[in-house]
């Protein structure tokens, strides 16, 4: 009996990871998402070129296509390419996805798209299940709960009145309602070490993550 090395999403990861000059037909699953995350993640297109056995990345400079070896741009590019590559080719209503802290090598604007990219994938009907450190992720997770809490007519003028002073741009395609979303938080008892998990509360407001809250508010006080 063959013994697996690695836990199933690991396993099945690894394996996109070698067969994605095999993945080239574009599926027309969430077009939405697949438009945010080159306009405002990835800012260009990957290219599997099975000629020269290379992933290539290029991004539309002015009139100009720059094309780049995929080992030769940032890190945060490279973080998005199975990202990328799964909005594109692989995603299905009803699928798992697992994602280990997607807030890595991200700005804080970039933490704000990707939440905003996640809960558009929970809306196409990914089941999605991710951790993460991020403040940035959490509170953006919590505005677009509380845009989902708001009566249409609301959410049409806070739409408005975000973009007009802040530029940025919302879509009701990423508003998550609060039942859609269930948050485990992992906390260490300081004396015994032993870790516990707890369900976060979540209201109209959003998640109340008081670990990550009582951090900040520390770091203000010092």
């Amino acid at each position: 009996n063959l013994i697996a090395r690695y836990p199933l999403p690991i396993s099945k990861n690894i394996s996109l990871s070698r067969d994605l000059f095999d993945v080239t037909t574009k599926t027309n699953f969430a077009i939405t998402s697949k438009e945010y995350i080159k306009e405002n993640l990835t800012h260009g297109e990957f290219v599997f070129n099975k000629e020269l056995n290379e992933v290539l990345y290029n991004q539309k400079i002015n009139n100009t296509t720059v094309s780049l070896p995929y080992y030769l741009v940032s890190s945060s590019i490279k973080s998005h390419l199975l990202l990328d590559s799964y909005i594109n080719y692989i995603a299905a209503s009803g699928q798992i996805l697992i994602v280990d802290e997607p807030e890595l090598n991200l700005h804080p604007d970039n933490l704000r798209h990707m939440a905003r990219l996640l809960a558009m994938l929970v809306n196409n009907g990914v089941k999605l299940l991710f951790t993460t450190h991020s403040d940035y992720i959490i509170k953006e997770l919590n505005n677009l709960i509380m845009f989902e809490s708001l009566p249409e007519d609301a959410q049409d003028y806070a739409i408005k009145q975000i973009k007009k002073e802040t530029r940025a741009e919302y879509l009701p395609e990423m508003f998550l309602a609060k039942d859609k979303v269930t948050c485990v938080i992992a906390k260490q008892n300081e004396k015994t070490g032993r870790v516990k998990t707890e369900i976060a509360p979540i209201n109209e407001f959003g998640i109340d993550v008081d670990i990550i809250d009582r951090e900040i508010n520390y770091i203000g006080e010092t």
